[in-house]
């Protein structure tokens, strides 16, 4: 059995290995403020546990959400990369007793949400995880289960995988979402943890 030690920040496994808390803060539009989160990269873990919860919206239509990566701008900063390699496959069910699937490939970002209804109530949920970041020749990818309430009037719950696929030697050092057709965040928070191994 492994035995976990409660630390400040993380739950550490004996052994050295844990979940270590990196940020959590609202939707918002600024820099790591729920939207923008850039430079928490850290050469300490491989994967990236991030939790999307309650997030919605408060534009007049149905949105999608979408997610880019940043690599560095040369300057100290971080800029989102906005290549046509963008793939996601996203594969549920909806509560009318129906199949609901969404495939991507070459695009500017990744799809999340397809269409997030704008009504008070009707929040998008997540858990991904997200490898090959920074510092491996791997394809960055995020994978995780979903589930939203649709601009059409019903639920949807799902999993989705999605990456970039322009170069898998490429340095991803954060990420960010924005809002199609105008949209506005008005609810929701955003966790990211690192996974520590021992």
């Amino acid at each position: 059995a492994t035995t976990f030690l409660r630390g400040d920040n993380a739950w550490e496994a004996a052994g050295g290995g844990g979940l270590a808390h990196i940020i959590t803060a609202s939707v918002g539009t600024a820099a790591n403020t729920g939207s923008t989160f850039t430079n928490f990269w850290s050469s300490s873990y491989k994967t990236y546990w991030i939790i999307m919860r309650d997030i919605g919206v408060s534009n007049s239509a149905a949105v999608e959400l979408r997610m880019q990566y940043h690599v560095t701008d040369g300057s100290g900063g971080t800029t989102a990369e906005t290549g046509l390699a963008y793939e996601v496959g996203l594969s549920g069910w909806q509560s009318g007793n129906a199949a609901y699937g969404v495939g991507q490939d070459g695009s500017t970002s990744i799809k999340i949400c397809p269409n997030l209804g704008e009504e008070a109530g009707r929040q998008y949920n997540a858990q991904f995880t997200m490898n090959g970041m920074s510092g491996v020749d791997t394809y960055c990818t995020i994978c995780g289960p979903i589930g939203w309430y649709h601009g059409s009037d019903y639920i949807v719950g799902g999993a989705l995988a999605g990456h970039y696929s322009g170069n898998y030697a490429t340095d991803f050092l954060g990420f960010q979402l924005y809002l199609t057709e105008g949209g506005v965040f008005n609810t929701g928070s955003i966790s990211i943890f690192g996974i520590k191994e021992s």
